[in-house]
């Protein structure tokens, strides 16, 4: 029982990490550099950017999954060709930059639906560790003693 209780704590532990609720962390990636690749119709277009984060103390730079890239968004020259990566001009705003992420080094990801699923799972993690914890507790002292 207690093995259960070691793992599910590490795991609340890596979830805490992963969403950049331990201390000195953060729980934004803020996009640096985009990229955009047209394959012929706006809706096979292909984006990455990277961005950094910081991650126990410490800044991490990496890939950063989610970032809709917004078609007024400059192109900066040279203007690449179909099929050609061309970097685009990320604005300044910090409502377009900083996002909140969910974020390990080297990697973040900014889909909202990705960073609050992993919110809500780590919330009911934490909750059931919590309870499981308690019902230990719990049951430990109504143990009757035996003589």
């Amino acid at each position: 029982m207690w093995f259960r209780v070691v793992v599910g704590g590490l795991a609340l532990a890596g979830g805490l990490a992963a969403t950049g609720l331990v201390p000195g962390d953060s729980t934004q990636a803020t996009v640096e550099h985009c990229s955009v690749r047209y394959s012929g119709s706006p809706e096979t277009r292909s984006t990455k950017c990277t961005g950094h984060w910081s991650r126990f103390g410490a800044t991490f730079t990496g890939e950063i999954d989610g970032v809709e890239v917004v078609s007024f968004w400059q192109v900066i020259p040279p203007y690449p060709g179909p099929g050609e990566w061309g970097e685009v001009a990320v604005p300044d705003d910090d409502a377009v930059r900083v996002r909140p992420a969910v974020a390990v080094p080297g990697l973040a990801t900014v889909t909202p639906w990705k960073v609050w699923s992993v919110r809500v799972a780590l919330a009911v993690e934490a909750v059931s560790w919590i309870v499981l914890l308690v019902h230990l507790v719990w049951a430990r002292r109504r143990k009757p003693v035996t003589a």
